[in-house]
């Protein structure tokens, strides 16, 4: 089955390496701006004769001489001493550049958060993506804000993705067009892709697949994944265009190959039924297992089935019980069925139907009505306290793990 219409961000945003703007003395080079530098740092904060700033900007000097080697032997290790001193002291260039050193995690955040109160655009953008890629996408969506306030264009085109997906913001079509329309215009090209998209799918929804189509044909030929997958889904659906199979595989494929899981799986289940390609077992097989490494659950659970039936790669139940498990974990109520499957006949997993039972119950509650007469085929023949462990499975919270 063809997995729904899907409109992606098209490119990661790297994180921004700016180097800050420092004194005139600390990109001479010589040893005389370094022996200058070194003085007023190691000032004592005591002293009247610098205010505060001039001394954590000295420090700051310091510290990027010795991360550059003017001045002074290379030293990373003096040149974090310096930053540190610098930043505590309230230099948001330090602040910002401890950042970008520390990359990720607590450190990175920690500073960048502070150079971001300050203002400085391009610690807000990054702690943005920190936050983005920690899935805390109300906290992206306020510091993305923020920079794009101040005009970063990449921080515009990654919010016309939260506001078209709906993260960390309700979702907001007409806000995600204006958010890819200034990043566009700001020559983000990914945003003009982003763009074309998301009015393809405006026609989409309006009744006009032809447009739709004709829009999504266009950026399909630039090379976006996204728009290749969503014109392939309608040529396999027959809208907006003449129905092809064999237009919607190579569509597909394209997008495939630039890694969409849904692509790769909507391609494995034509190998699969041989619909507009030749019928190739292998090929689904690979297909399905590049999308179930990225986590489809479909593609979890249709290359469980080619382990369990032995299509397409070697017959192998361990393996079935392996992607069944990722895929019933996920919510799948096929893979939960299969899952149970194995467990009631001891295949590739060990025996248990007790356990088995418990996923015929959740693939039941999941809406798999084959999954009813197995769980009460299995109940009839259990004892009251094996009844009693599979009601305190299902009420777990943590549920079972694989």
């Amino acid at each position: 089955m063809l997995s729904g219409m899907r409109i992606l961000g098209l490119a990661a945003v790297a994180v921004a390496v700016l180097m800050p703007a420092g004194a005139l003395a600390a990109d001479g080079g010589d040893e005389e701006a370094f022996i200058a530098a070194e003085r007023i740092a190691l000032t004592p904060v005591s002293d009247i004769r610098y205010r505060l700033s001039e001394i954590a900007k000295a420090q700051y000097n310091l510290g990027l001489m010795y991360f550059k080697g003017q001045g002074i032997s290379s030293n990373r290790k003096k040149a974090l001493y310096w930053y540190e001193k610098s930043a505590k002291f309230g230099n948001v260039d330090a602040q910002l550049k401890l950042g970008l050193l520390y990359s990720t995690g607590e450190q990175a955040q920690g500073w960048y958060l502070k150079a971001a109160e300050q203002g400085n655009q391009v610690a807000q953008f990054n702690l943005a993506l920190l936050y983005e890629d920690a899935k805390d996408h109300a906290q992206a969506v306020r510091w993305y804000e923020k920079a794009a306030a101040q005009g970063d264009a990449q921080a515009r085109y990654r919010l016309g993705i939260l506001h078209e997906h709906g993260l960390g913001v309700p979702q907001d079509l007409t806000q995600a067009a204006a958010r890819y329309e200034q990043a566009a215009d700001q020559g983000i090209t990914e945003a003009r892709a982003a763009l074309n998209n998301l009015s393809g799918k405006f026609y989409r929804s309006g009744g006009n697949a032809a447009k739709a189509a004709s829009l999504f044909a266009a950026e399909a030929e630039n090379g976006t994944a996204s728009a290749q997958y969503n014109l392939a889904v309608m040529y396999a659906q027959g809208e907006g265009v003449a129905h092809s199979d064999s237009a919607a595989a190579a569509w597909f494929e394209k997008a495939a190959r630039q890694g969409l899981a849904d692509a790769q799986h909507n391609l494995g289940g034509l190998y699969r039924d041989g619909k507009g390609v030749t019928q190739d077992f292998q090929r689904a097989a690979y297909w399905y297992e590049q999308a179930a490494v990225q986590g489809n659950a479909k593609s979890q659970n249709n290359l469980a089935s080619l382990y369990d039936a032995g299509q397409g790669v070697r017959q192998d139940y361990g393996k079935a019980a392996h992607w069944y498990a990722k895929a019933a974990a996920q919510g799948n109520a096929s893979a939960q069925y299969n899952l149970g499957e194995l467990y009631a006949r001891g295949e590739g997993v060990k025996k248990d139907i007790v356990t088995a039972c418990v996923w015929f119950r959740r693939a039941e509650a999941a809406g798999n009505a084959d999954a009813i007469d197995e769980r009460k085929r299995l109940e009839s023949r259990m004892s009251a306290r094996q009844l009693e462990s599979v009601q305190a499975l299902i009420n777990a919270s943590t549920g079972l793990q694989f």
